[in-house]
């Protein structure tokens, strides 16, 4: 049976109507291995006696100035085609344990708490609150999706400002997402067009050519079409994501994330697909896009910019006819899923290309 140990301040046995735990893990603080002409001894700082007691429903671990320990079960053997995952946090914890239970139905789950001495302290069956079966759970979900509501209707009709630069944005909703109205800003360096790299974070301002921050951001180019990054910058050292959302807040604010290309799919879907969505997403009139704009109506409020790119071979380009932005996802090393508009139609093309690219960045709320 593989075992290890996840050390925390209080044994958590998850009950499951089944025999054959397996997979339990726990990380020492440090320890080694000693020796002397009595013999030898393996040891770990915080538990330096350490017995465990196994039966056929979980395992309780024992050891000096090791007051509580939490076991999370990770598999169950015997029980065939069931793929469970099971998170405790904070880690250590002295007040507050929060357990999460991903992909598994939890109807039939229940939890035990138990201190070192083999005393149950609690012990409970686990609910779902996003679908409560009692009055308590019931009120407790209820208010907090009022609040959940009432700070949704404060973001769309104000906006927010990023605490970074103290950059204002609009934001809209369409469909289940809320979605930056304007191109991100956040320029912490700018470098000219013709330095590159796929592993160094590069920020560039469309038609600038220094590194003064203070200069580019003085720029009418900075105003109104926000900043070019490569995908490095957008990324901000963050894994590629395919998953709905992606879970990279990358170079956005603080609460918002950059939408993975699954995340770009549900936008242009929801808007009757990538034929007709670039109409209904772009900016009205010439203004800043270049005639004739086919099919613009921004009926989303969402307001997309044509802000050009940063090219590869060191020059800007598009200005005024087409709108890049990246996504989380790269489809092979050094290359990413990114998403375009232009003058002449009404679509939203979806294509991959190099990381050094610069394009704009749009970012998603959590």
């Amino acid at each position: 049976m593989r075992h290890k140990k996840l050390k925390l301040s209080a044994l958590l046995l998850l009950g499951f109507g089944l025999t054959g735990l397996q997979a339990q893990e726990s990380v020492n603080a440090t320890g080694g291995d000693t020796s002397g002409s009595g013999g030898s001894a393996s040891y770990s700082v915080g538990q330096v006696v350490y017995t465990t007691n196994t039966g056929t429903t979980g395992s309780v671990a024992q050891g000096v100035q090791q007051p509580y320990e939490i076991s999370v079960v990770t598999a169950i053997e015997e029980a065939k085609g069931i793929n469970l995952s099971v998170s405790a946090y904070p880690n250590p914890t002295t007040d507050f344990l929060t357990l999460c239970i991903d992909e598994f139905e939890i109807s039939n789950l229940l939890y035990q708490l138990y201190d070192m001495s083999g005393k149950l302290l609690q012990s409970e069956k686990i609910t779902n609150l996003a679908d409560p079966t009692d009055a308590q759970d019931a009120a407790t979900k209820a208010y907090v999706d009022a609040l959940s509501a009432r700070i949704e209707a404060l973001v769309l009709n104000n906006g927010f400002t990023d605490r970074r630069d103290n950059n204002h944005y609009n934001v809209v909703k369409i469909g289940n997402q809320i979605w930056m109205a304007e191109n991100l800003k956040y320029l912490p360096s700018v470098v000219d067009p013709g330095t590159e790299s796929n592993t160094t974070a590069y920020y560039y301002v469309y038609g600038y050519n220094g590194t003064n921050v203070t200069d580019a951001k003085a720029t009418s180019n900075y105003t109104t079409y926000g900043v070019l990054y490569n995908w490095t910058a957008a990324m901000d050292g963050a894994a590629s994501s395919s998953t709905n959302p992606s879970g990279v807040q990358g170079v956005c604010p603080a609460g918002w994330h950059l939408p993975s290309d699954a995340e770009w799919t549900e936008l242009t879907d929801y808007l009757g697909g990538t034929s007709v969505a670039g109409g209904k997403l772009k900016e009205t009139e010439t203004t800043h896009w270049i005639a004739p704009n086919t099919g613009a109506t921004n009926e989303t409020g969402f307001t997309a910019f044509p802000g050009g790119y940063r090219s590869v071979d060191g020059t800007f380009g598009g200005i005024g006819d087409s709108g890049y932005w990246w996504s989380a996802t790269e489809i092979d090393a050094g290359y990413v899923w990114f998403r375009g508009m232009g003058y002449g139609g009404s679509g939203v093309y979806s294509s991959n290309y190099d990381e050094e690219l610069g394009f704009s960045v749009r970012c998603v709320m959590d």
